[in-house]
């Protein structure tokens, strides 16, 4: 079994947003789209597009995203509404996955979405308190 450290040694590469998912080149889902919304609404496809660039390049976009924040440990909101999920989380302790603890699984999780947020977002993590 590989050795597992960060969270580009489960996601990736080739990361594209389709159909509501953004999934890495091997089909792994990194995030999708709360079912509440169309995949195809601009803000979300705009985001999504955004989310899977920054996963695969590190590249922010032109025009930061400005409100919005992570709630639950993964769910992303803007404001009071829920746009969608960071995810992998099956496939992170699945026994048809990788199978790993749930501590060490969380913060694979959780360094992916810092990654993404810091990337997208205007001032993330600036006002956490964590």
């Amino acid at each position: 079994m590989r050795k597992i450290k960060t969270w580009k040694d489960v996601w990736g590469p080739y990361f594209h947003y389709h159909w509501g998912y953004v999934t890495d080149n091997f089909g792994t889902p990194a995030f999708s789209i709360d079912l509440n919304w169309s995949e195809n609404h601009p803000y979300v496809k705009n985001l999504g597009e955004s989310i899977a660039k920054v996963l695969e390049t590190g590249e922010e976009p032109k025009i930061p995203y400005v409100g919005l924040e992570i709630k639950d440990g993964c769910d992303l909101y803007l404001a009071e509404h829920r746009l969608g999920s960071f995810r992998g989380w099956g496939y992170l302790t699945g026994t048809g996955g990788l199978n790993l603890p749930e501590e060490m699984a969380r913060e694979l999780q959780d360094q992916m979405i810092n990654y993404v947020m810091e990337r997208i977002c205007l001032n993330y993590g600036t006002d956490r308190e964590d």
